[in-house]
């Protein structure tokens, strides 16, 4: 009877250490799944973050590019003053125009509208 008990508690210590096992195997196979889900949420994120490198590289790119094709600060500025006085050039160049085209009229005695007519400051 000692024999078959002894048996019988070696059978039951089995059965428990088999159960044992299959929780430790469940749970990880559990901790694996959500180990694996995580590194693909992460394979995820590093290709995005990869993406937006790329993507601000090619911006970073596009704007030293445009920013070598503006002018310099010094340069914009001395373009200003040429525009500046290109327009004064036109303005004096027009005035003289519509003098000579006053006088000339004056002389063929054509009559000028007030509008058009430069006052002679002599």
């Amino acid at each position: 009877a000692s024999l078959g008990l002894q048996e019988s508690q070696l059978r039951e210590r089995e059965r428990e250490l088999e159960r044992g096992q299959q929780q430790s195997e469940s749970a990880l196979e559990e901790r694996e799944r959500a180990v694996v889900t995580k590194l693909a949420k992460l394979e995820q994120q590093l290709e995005a973050a990869r993406q937006e490198k790329h993507d601000l590289l090619d911006s970073v790119e596009n704007l030293k590019l445009e920013l070598s094709s503006r002018p310099t600060m010094r340069d914009w500025k001395a373009a200003q003053r040429r525009i500046v006085k290109l327009e004064s050039q036109v303005q004096t160049a027009v005035e003289a125009l519509e003098e000579q085209e006053i006088e000339q009229a004056r002389q063929n005695n054509i009559f000028i509208p007030s509008s058009r007519a430069v006052r002679n400051p002599n």
